[in-house]
């Protein structure tokens, strides 16, 4: 079994400096940022991983729960480190046992951010943000990452073995079908932290159907490419806005373009949280979204690849000659 304390030591990190999480997140609730602030703890704890942060705010979704003063945000890192800390390493044994100064130089070195303030009815352009992510990326493996999720060790370790040793382009660090494990992380609070603090989900498996469900996992959730891969692919399409068919898109454009996609067998773990428009079909941008996709799907590798060319966005990146 692996200690907390010895994994705040650092003694169970995984070797991953060549890897960037880009992880896109808006706050609609704490709850929201409550589980942010696991999945980056669960990031710097157990990896030596980047991160990279897409913060887009709006004052409307900091209604709800306002973490950071938007009209001074110069310490935005600070705070933010300061809130995950408080919110998941706050037993005294663990506080006697985290350098948390020296570990804020440490965090401040691995974590970069953006800060974009939306207006209020302004969408979360989620694949905006993370091409944005993509092109200022400097490691050779870069993860699509949502904020409320995480694998095992073991998943993580195995995704980086296809990406590091064979011609495997992209991974999906989860099986097809029942390998995703909803939980509802403020029921069952401690078997959450020690996950978040060791890297050992085999509790959280374990006590499957507590304040936890078993559901479907296909598409989403993080994906770990390399990062020229990605790029050749022409990373997220723009033309989707707020909740799309995007992942299901990125999977289907990947085998049209000939991409090799390697799955791993194990739990994906979703914190559970609100929805609000942006993470529903409730938003105004889904009916487009939905014939987007269906046109999409109908096109051949060769008219997928004039399509994509001919995007504003990838003009723009310069990744089209």
């Amino acid at each position: 079994l692996i200690n907390s304390m010895n994994a705040l030591r650092g003694y169970y990190q995984i070797n991953s400096d060549d890897v960037t999480f880009m992880i896109p997140y808006g706050t609609d609730s704490q709850v929201r940022f409550e589980n942010l602030c696991d999945v980056v703890g669960w990031i710097f704890v157990n990896t030596t991983a980047k991160i990279h942060i897409y913060f887009s705010e709006s004052r409307k979704g900091m209604s709800s729960f306002s973490w950071i003063n938007l009209d001074s945000p110069e310490n935005l890192l600070q705070v933010f480190y300061n809130n995950m800390v408080i919110h998941r390493f706050h037993q005294k044994e663990l506080y006697n046992d985290f350098d948390f100064q020296s570990e804020f130089e440490n965090f401040k070195n691995r974590v970069k951010y953006t800060l974009y303030v939306r207006k209020d009815d302004e969408p979360f352009h989620r694949m905006r943000y993370l091409n944005e992510m993509l092109v200022q990326s400097q490691t050779p493996i870069v993860v699509n990452h949502d904020a409320d999720v995480f694998i095992s060790r073991h998943a993580f370790i195995s995704a980086l073995n296809y990406l590091r040793n064979s011609n495997t382009d992209c991974v999906y660090p989860y099986g097809f079908g029942k390998y995703q494990l909803q939980v509802h992380p403020r029921q069952i609070s401690e078997i959450v932290e020690e996950a978040v603090v060791t890297g050992d989900t085999s509790k959280l498996l374990k006590n499957a159907g507590t304040s936890s469900m078993i559901w479907d996992a296909k598409y989403g959730h993080t994906i770990f490419y390399k990062k020229d891969s990605y790029i050749r692919m022409f990373g997220e399409n723009e033309e989707f806005v707020s909740w799309a068919p995007e992942d299901i898109e990125r999977y289907v454009r990947a085998l049209k373009f000939g991409l090799n996609i390697a799955r791993i067998p194990q739990f994906v773990y979703h914190l559970e949280h609100p929805r609000g428009n942006d993470s529903s079909n409730t938003n105004p941008m889904f009916i487009k979204n939905e014939m987007l996709w269906d046109k999409l799907q109908k096109m051949n590798k060769e008219e997928l690849m004039s399509y994509y060319k001919n995007c504003d966005y990838v003009k723009r990146y310069g990744w089209v000659s």
